[in-house]
């Protein structure tokens, strides 16, 4: 799956745990599937965009879920 998704990208160049990658790849698939392949290929670079910055975003969230980033008052 992972091979079909660096030939929608045209990279290997794309950041993320095999996890995440492994979400990224069927929801690409899936967009070919509705969109078409000349689709993707087309905006494979704002997919990838879109992709960093969900990255970027998610962390917090993962962070505040494993219970870091807690303030004293009880608050996260």
């Amino acid at each position: 799956m992972l091979d079909q998704l660096y030939a929608y990208f045209g990279t290997r160049d794309i950041p993320g745990e095999p996890e995440a990658l492994a979400r990224l790849a069927k929801r690409v698939a899936e967009l070919a599937a509705r969109n078409g392949e000349e689709w993707v290929w087309a905006n494979r670079e704002i997919l990838l965009m879109q992709w960093r910055m969900a990255l970027s975003h998610d962390t917090p969230r993962v962070a505040v879920a494993q219970g870091e980033n807690k303030r004293d008052d009880g608050y996260c």
